[in-house]
């Protein structure tokens, strides 16, 4: 998985986030939570967002901000979108 490490804990997700991404998305979580860091996904450039790597996402108890379009529609089709990051109330953006 080609995901970007930005500053603070937040991981930039790649485009596409389907099966074998699941493995090196898990090793991003895990290295940017070391320690109980609080671990961020913008995932502003998802578009296809694939079983295994929601669950990598559920069981990290990593947080989603920025979604793009289409990862609100798949968070929402599988049920789960209390993985998205509170707005920020300034901003009105997560």
């Amino acid at each position: 998985m080609e995901g970007i490490l930005m500053s603070g804990g937040t991981i930039k997700l790649p485009a596409q986030l389907v099966g074998d991404a699941a493995s090196g998305l898990r090793d991003m979580i895990v290295r940017e939570g070391v320690g109980g860091r609080e671990v961020l996904l913008d995932a502003s450039e998802v578009e296809t967002l694939g079983g295994l790597c929601l669950q990598v996402i559920l069981a990290s108890k990593a947080k989603i901000i920025n979604p793009s379009t289409k990862a609100e529609e798949f968070l929402s089709l599988f049920g789960v979108q209390e993985i998205l990051a509170p707005a920020s109330p300034a901003t009105g953006e997560a």
